[in-house]
């Protein structure tokens, strides 16, 4: 894979999980949505970014 592709694909997946965050409710986005994010997308190194 070209380093194009993977940024590509590493946007895409961000994306992803923002819109997992928008459709929770608003108190309970916090910490719970971190945690299923982290297991749902993405690597360790991403999401040590977030």
């Amino acid at each position: 894979m070209t380093a194009a592709s993977l940024r590509r694909a590493r946007s895409r997946r961000r994306r992803i999980c923002n819109e997992l965050a928008a459709a929770l409710p608003r108190r309970r986005a916090g910490e719970a949505h971190h945690r299923a994010a982290r297991r749902r997308c993405g690597s360790r190194v991403e999401n040590r970014r977030w």
